[in-house]
């Protein structure tokens, strides 16, 4: 006989091909496993941040794609077993599933995911729009408060601006406030610092440039300067009536007193008010107040407003009546109310005397001494006409002697 080579050394029943081809095929998934069992691991260790960078993605997809070939080469060499040589082989084999790679939620690898590197970014972004927006309002508040003036357009400016700003700082609020904990950074502090702006009142509501109040206290000046002028006027013109009849009686003068008080007091007044005003605002005021000379008040002349001077009336009391004096040229009364003009020639010349009634007249008049006056001005009258005559009659009596 040919004796036969050993095929079964270890006598397990087994040809030695045949176990060297399991062992090899055993070797096989145990690999496998092992590449399976390194990509699960890597992906727990990548996910632990819950980030995944791209050096991260192609790490586990290098060894995802190890473990698949690894499997895939086991699986070859289980298959070529005979079948009651596989064992659990396929079994395990099956169990390896490999891994599902992530997408990359890191991609600066700042390890901080990119969504919400997105979200920090919007968020900065509102802060910097409410930050300027804050800027804005300031800027224009500061502008519009240069020459101490609001009108109604730089209140509705303002306003405008103060309500954009405050919605700008709440939007980034709440952006900020949605960031996690870690994100957030300064972005509170700085939110912190909007103070916005308070919204001055108007006080140039015709838009004329200048103060409501000084506006107001310029009507009021130029109401007091109307009002002295016409005060002294008023005063003028008063005058100019007393005086038409070249008379001053004492309601007369009493009245323009007054007149003049009250224009001097109206002037005095409208001073006052033009000289609190700022340089600028008094315009051709001081000019129209320096033009109010006001009056003069006469002294009375007539103080029993009978239009006869007071340098002709004695107001003290009622003159005396002289006693007759029987001259050449005076009126001499008789008891028959006859007046007689005695001349050098000896002859009396009658003349019409007053009427009884007017000297009954002039006996009920009160005491003023206007009659006696007129008295006296009627015998000065006559004592003329006497003399004359008398004159006449001597030079004719000259002439004649000669």
């Amino acid at each position: 006989i040919e004796i036969p080579e050993v095929n079964d050394a270890d006598s397990n029943d087994v040809a030695d091909d045949v176990d060297a081809q399991r062992a090899d095929a055993e070797k096989a998934v145990e690999e496998a496993k092992a590449a399976d069992q390194a990509a699960k691991d890597a992906l727990a260790k990548a996910e632990e941040d819950g980030l995944i960078t791209p050096a991260e993605k192609a790490e586990l997809e290098a060894l995802a794609k190890e473990a698949a070939d690894k499997k895939a080469a086991a699986e070859e060499k289980v298959n070529a077993l005979p079948e009651d040589q596989k064992g659990d082989l396929p079994t395990e084999l099956d169990k390896l599933t490999g891994i599902e790679i992530p997408e990359v939620n890191d991609a600066d690898a700042n390890g901080v995911a990119d969504d919400v590197d997105a979200q920090r970014a919007d968020a900065e972004k509102a802060v910097e729009e409410a930050k300027a927006a804050d800027q804005a309002a300031k800027d224009a508040l500061a502008k519009a408060e240069e020459d101490g003036l609001i009108t109604p357009a730089e209140k509705a400016e303002l306003e405008k601006l103060q309500e954009e700003a405050q919605a700008k700082k709440d939007e980034a609020t709440d952006k900020v406030n949605a960031l996690p904990e870690s994100q957030k950074g300064d972005l509170p502090t700085e939110l912190d610092k909007l103070t916005g702006i308070e919204v001055p009142e108007v006080n140039d509501a015709d838009s004329n440039g200048v103060a409501d109040d000084v506006d107001a206290q310029r009507a009021d000046a130029e109401k007091a300067v109307e009002e002295a002028k016409a005060a002294d006027q008023a005063a003028k013109d008063a005058l100019a009536k007393a005086n038409e009849d070249g008379l001053i009686t004492p309601a007369e003068k009493a009245e323009l007193e007054a007149l003049a008080k009250e224009a001097a007091d109206k002037k005095a007044t409208a001073t006052d008010k033009v000289n609190a005003l700022p340089e600028d605002q008094r315009g051709d005021l001081p000019s129209e107040l320096a033009k109010l000379t006001g009056i003069e008040v006469p002294e009375v002349t007539n103080t029993n407003t009978g239009d006869t001077p007071t340098d002709q009336v004695d107001t003290g009391k009622q003159q005396e009546p002289k006693a007759p004096v029987n001259s050449p040229v005076m009126p001499k009364e008789t008891s028959d109310n006859t007046t007689d003009v005695t001349m050098a020639t000896g002859k009396v010349t009658e003349t019409k005397p007053e009427t009884q009634h007017k000297s009954q007249n002039n006996k009920v008049l009160p005491e003023t001494g206007q009659e006696s006056q007129q008295t006296t001005l009627f015998g000065s009258l006559f004592a003329g006409l006497g003399a004359l005559l008398f004159f006449r009659r001597r030079k004719n009596e000259e002439e004649e002697s000669k």
